[in-house]
């Protein structure tokens, strides 16, 4: 996803290992290994045990969470992974070093598909094939190292020492106000791209060996871990969340401390007779709302934070 969704008060290393005691089922020790594989590829030793983190609690840089978003996909091993943008909100160091990661695990025979923004001259250098959209029409797809040759053609020349990436926003973004001269652009170019495509199919080679994937292969969803195991896991987090997240704890201190101050001030010496026994009655009945009123403010708390979370995770088919 584009945004980095990770548990704001588990480190870095407890990320992973929550994730694949989940989606593996594997033993603990096999976890363990696969864990510290992750990390060591991904370059996350010094913070394996630094904290997420949020605007209270000091924690992860930008370019460490997202390599921990990243490493928490990769734990399964997957073969074709789809990324969002994930260089936005990053300075251009770290930009160029998550594009790099990309293609280390590109390298390793995973397929990457990846949308980006104004990636800098290194980043783009780095993609072996790119898309172009312009107006919802494909302009080019290709190779990157040859894009900038190929509009040289059509008669948009990227200029000398530039970036090709920048140049291309540039030149093919949609402008404010839409007139007939730019709809003439849109289509002269997407026109040129159809008669490109044609030479593409004809130099490759069409017919794949891979496996075809049925629709009930991708429907289906294999499990090692049970539902019990889930539950286990999850409360666990949960309790690990509370015990850890200042704001929470805080918060119900504080408000459990105010409502018994304020329920001494009112009830304080009743008597025995008709009307201590009913404001006996109000004060048990001001702290059974006020009980039930704590706790559902507290569990609006929890649902805010982990709103974001459990969308991910489910979505991903982490638990049940």
């Amino acid at each position: 996803m584009q945004d980095d969704i990770l548990f704001q008060t588990f480190t870095c290393e407890e990320c992973l290992e929550f994730t694949a005691k989940l989606r593996l089922g594997l033993p603990k020790h096999q976890v363990k290994e696969r864990v510290d594989l992750l990390i060591n590829q991904l370059g996350l030793q010094h913070c394996r045990k630094t904290l997420v983190g949020s605007p209270l609690i000091r924690g992860l840089s930008g370019g460490e969470k997202k390599r921990t978003s990243i490493a928490v996909e990769l734990v399964t091993n997957p073969s074709v992974i789809f990324f969002d943008e994930p260089t936005s909100g990053l300075d251009s160091f770290n930009a160029e070093k998550i594009v790099k990661l990309l293609v280390s695990q590109a390298k390793l025979g995973k397929t990457i598909i990846s949308t980006i923004h104004q990636p800098n001259s290194e980043c783009f250098a780095s993609f072996d094939r790119i898309l172009l959209l312009m107006e919802g029409h494909t302009i080019y797809q290709g190779s990157a190292y040859d894009s900038v040759e190929y509009f040289q053609k059509l008669g948009y020349k990227c200029p000398e020492y530039s970036n090709p990436a920048d140049y291309f926003l540039k030149e093919f973004s949609t402008p404010r106000k839409l007139d007939s001269s730019y709809v003439e652009k849109v289509n002269t170019i997407s026109k040129a791209y159809e008669s490109h495509l044609m030479h593409i199919i004809e130099q490759e080679d069409s017919i794949s060996d891979h496996p075809q994937i049925s629709k009930s292969l991708l429907k289906s969803r294999f499990r090692e871990v049970s539902w019990c195991r889930e539950f286990e896991l999850v409360v666990k987090r949960t309790f690990m969340d509370m015990h850890r997240n200042p704001m929470y704890m805080g918060a119900r201190i504080c408000q459990t401390i105010m409502t018994g101050l304020l329920a001494l001030a009112l009830f304080w010496n009743l008597d025995y007779g008709p009307a201590g026994v009913e404001n006996k009655i109000r004060m048990l009945y001001f702290i059974c709302i006020d009980q039930t009123m704590m706790t559902m403010f507290s569990v609006l708390m929890v649902f805010l934070n982990e709103r974001d979370v459990f969308i991910r995770e489910y979505a991903n088919h982490t638990y049940g």
